[in-house]
C-alpha cells in the first residue's frame, strides 16, 4: 500500500523530470512544494523566484518570507498549511534569458496536471490563490471542481513591499484570520478521519 508521503515523494520525482514547458532548460531548481501534506489551507503562488529557484523551495525569497510572518501571526499551531505555484520552474524569458514578469499561458497550462495532481494529495479544506495570476487559474483546476474546494485570494506579497506595506499587510492578516475562524466554524481543523 502507498502512503500519502511516499505519493508526494512519487510526485515530486515526476515534477522533477517534466520537460513540458521551456522553462525547464533555463531552471536550476524544480520548486514543488514545502509545508505539510495533506494540509487545512493550501497556498498558490504564480511561480518561483530567483530565491526559490536557488534552493528548490518555494515561498523563500522576501515576498514569500512576509507570507511566512503574517502566516505566523494568523494561524493557530493547530492549522496545517502548504506552499506550491502554478509552475515549477523559474520563468525566463526566451529571447533575453531573464526572468519574466509572469509565467506565459501555455507554460502554466502545461504544468497545470502536475498542481492539480498536488491538489489532490494535498486535500486541502481551503485553497488561498497568492496574487491574481493564481487567482484567476486554480478556480479551472479538474480537482479543485470536483471537490468543491473553496478558494480565497490574497494580494501578492512581493506587491507589499513595492507600495503600501502596512495597509496590504494588515488586509492579508484579516483574511488569513477570517480565513481560520470560517474553518473551525464549520469544524474543518483537525477533522481528518
Amino acid at each position: 500500500m502507498t502512503t500519502k508521503s511516499t505519493k508526494l515523494q512519487l510526485h515530486v520525482l515526476s515534477c522533477k523530470q517534466c520537460i513540458s514547458c521551456s522553462y525547464h532548460e533555463t531552471k536550476l531548481n524544480t520548486v514543488v512544494c514545502r509545508g505539510t501534506f495533506p494540509c487545512d489551507v493550501l497556498f498558490v503562488g504564480e511561480a518561483p523566484g530567483k530565491h526559490e529557484d536557488l534552493r528548490g523551495v518555494p515561498f523563500i525569497g522576501p515576498a514569500g518570507r512576509l507570507l511566512q510572518d503574517l502566516i505566523n501571526q494568523s494561524f493557530p499551531k493547530t492549522v496545517t498549511y502548504g506552499f506550491t505555484n502554478l509552475i515549477c520552474c523559474l520563468p525566463v524569458d526566451p529571447s533575453t534569458g531573464e526572468k519574466a514578469v509572469t509565467p506565459d499561458k501555455k507554460s502554466i497550462k502545461a504544468c497545470s496536471p502536475n498542481l492539480d495532481r498536488l491538489v489532490r494529495l494535498s486535500s486541502p479544506r481551503m485553497i488561498v490563490c497568492v496574487g491574481s495570476l493564481a487567482e484567476k487559474y486554480v478556480p479551472l483546476l479538474p480537482a479543485v471542481k470536483e471537490r468543491s474546494i473553496p478558494l480565497t485570494s490574497i494580494i501578492h506579497p512581493a506587491a507589499i513591499l513595492r507600495s503600501r506595506p502596512i495597509e496590504q499587510s494588515l488586509l492579508i492578516r484579516k483574511t488569513l484570520v477570517n480565513l481560520v475562524d470560517g474553518l473551525v466554524s464549520v469544524n474543518l481543523i483537525n477533522s481528518r478521519g
